[in-house]
């Protein structure tokens, strides 16, 4: 976890990650969106999340910004794959951060 303002992690994960759109994101189709997979299960979801973000010179500061930013959310509303990480695994996540801070869940 990192202190840094969300504002430079976004800004830092839009000019520099791969799925911005000169990154690999440029090369969806409407059948092949390595961000939003159709494969719901979640093992395929962890693959799915490693293989998109593998090697994105900004994949931690994604994770992060995705945890600060989804932190709250109703879970039907986490969707897609953020900093490596599939929405179950932010899920989980989110409430281990919740756990240590001693933060009582929504």
């Amino acid at each position: 976890m990192t202190t840094e303002p969300s504002s430079v992690l976004e800004k830092r994960v839009q000019a520099r990650g791969k799925c911005t759109p000169d990154g690999e994101k440029s090369k969806v189709s409407a059948t092949n969106d390595p961000w939003f997979p159709v494969d719901l299960r979640e093992r395929e979801l962890e693959k799915a999340a490693h293989k998109a973000c593998d090697g994105c010179p900004v994949k931690d500061s994604c994770r992060e910004l995705a945890l600060r930013m989804e932190r709250g959310l109703p879970q039907d509303l986490i969707h897609g794959v953020l900093g490596g990480l599939a929405p179950h695994q932010r899920i989980a996540a989110n409430k281990a951060r919740r756990a240590r801070s001693g933060e009582v869940a929504r």
